[in-house]
């Protein structure tokens, strides 16, 4: 049977086939030393990661020797410089039942927090270890007076504490706080950090900050801290730095009855190293806005139509921020879903407007509150260290923080609430 000879256009379409596939078989075979260098890589990895997790602790024992540090808390002591507050997992005694470890509330003082933690050592049956520390908790006194950066520079480093563990400021004695964080089902306080960074993904209330955050804005000195705050039971602040109100959102000042005595909500603010006021849960959203950290939160206004209105804000996408010589400008973008009442009719557009100028207006009192601090709580210092490629930041860019002017302009779409979704 005779074929048709291909026609000239089918014979060039199977010569670029063939040599396509013989260049995938060139560059497959060309990267395969790579591919094995690559799997080679990663077997190590894994190797060095699970030896690791086997000889985490450092002492010449076993594990059974070694008091595993969930949390711990730093404050001025009354005797010495620091109080040294901690929850550590001892490890049961053989014979005991029961394979949980028992979590004990330890505390002492000394001259440097490092000494308070031998002092502790020495009169322990089982070696203190860090490898496992999830909180760092700052009594107010330190945090206020700047000796906190001085002590955790001289300790932490010798510790061995991770430094993706979170940081918070504790209004109140550490102990109190530590202890009410504690409840019979999380002695170990693991739900609770989880609970902590849902809080911080779901409603903003709270910025999560990490102890590498801190030691990088030590060595830039390009922005400032908004670290959670919390206090236990009847021990709260009086107000919120920017708005004092009647119901501050403040770590302490809420009426909860639940199963921990101590409530985290609201921030800190740095100067630096020093604490120098606090801020609500609301207005700790706002900032969170102005620095992308915020993902969505629940928020309410009064409308003179409406009454109080209730929504769900969800960011749309990160914040867009513009530091240039003459300020900063800030344009957020939000989605809006109102959840009090159902149903709000906005065919004009108005209530989206109404909405919108609003946080635009709240968002401005907030940085004018921080700028009163000379607190850069939303972390225009990092956009300006970009725009100068290193250039003006530190004590510089302070100074002219203090002056700086910055505009906010709130990009807003509003949607329906779906019945049935938080």
């Amino acid at each position: 049977m005779n074929h048709p000879k291909p026609t000239v256009v089918e014979y060039a379409a199977k010569r670029r086939t063939a040599h396509s596939a013989l260049r995938i078989r060139r560059t497959f075979f060309a990267a395969l030393p790579l591919l094995r260098l690559r799997r080679a890589l990663l077997t190590a990895l894994c190797l060095a990661a699970v030896t690791t997790a086997f000889t985490a602790c450092l002492s010449a024992s076993d594990v059974t020797d070694c008091a595993f540090v969930q949390s711990l808390g730093i404050e001025r002591g009354d005797t010495f410089a620091y109080r040294v507050v901690l929850i550590a997992a001892f490890p049961k005694s053989e014979g005991e039942s029961g394979a949980e470890p028992e979590n004990r509330i330890l505390s002492a003082e000394a001259r440097t927090v490092f000494e308070a933690i031998d002092a502790l050592n020495a009169s322990l049956p089982a070696s203190l270890d860090f490898s496992r520390t999830s909180l760092l908790l700052l009594g107010e006194g330190i945090a206020k007076d700047g000796s906190a950066a001085r002590a955790l520079d001289l300790s932490l480093g010798s510790l061995d504490i991770f430094p993706n563990v979170r940081m918070m400021v504790s209004h109140g004695p550490v102990e109190a706080t530590l202890s009410g964080l504690m409840s019979e089902s999380d002695p170990s306080l693991s739900k609770t950090m989880a609970h902590l960074g849902a809080l911080c993904r779901e409603a903003g209330t709270i910025i999560d900050v990490r102890y590498r955050a801190y030691r990088e804005m030590q060595s830039i000195g390009a922005y400032d801290l908004l670290l959670p705050y919390c206090g236990a039971g009847a021990d709260a602040p009086a107000g919120d730095t920017a708005a004092p109100e009647a119901y501050p959102q403040l770590g302490g000042a809420l009426l909860t009855d639940g199963g921990n005595e101590t409530s985290v909500a609201g921030s800190a603010v740095f100067d630096g190293e020093r604490m120098v006021g606090v801020l609500t849960a609301r207005h700790t959203q706002l900032c969170g806005m102005a620095q992308g950290a915020f993902l969505r939160g629940r928020m309410q206004w009064y409308h003179p139509q409406f009454g109080t209105v209730s929504v769900l804000l969800r960011r749309k996408r990160p914040p867009k921020v513009v530091c240039g010589a003459d300020g900063v400008s800030v344009t957020v973008y939000l989605i809006a879903e109102p959840e009090t009442p159902r149903t709000l009719s906005d065919p004009n557009g108005s209530v989206k407007e109404w909405l919108g100028q609003s946080l635009e207006r709240e968002l401005a009192e907030t940085f004018s509150a921080l700028q009163g601090m000379n607190a850069d709580g939303m972390g225009f210092g990092r956009y300006e260290l970009m725009r100068t490629g290193g250039e003006g930041i530190g004590s510089a860019w302070k100074e002219r923080y203090r002056t700086l002017s910055a505009t906010f302009s709130v990009r807003l779409e509003l949607k329906e609430r779906k019945e049935g979704t938080l």
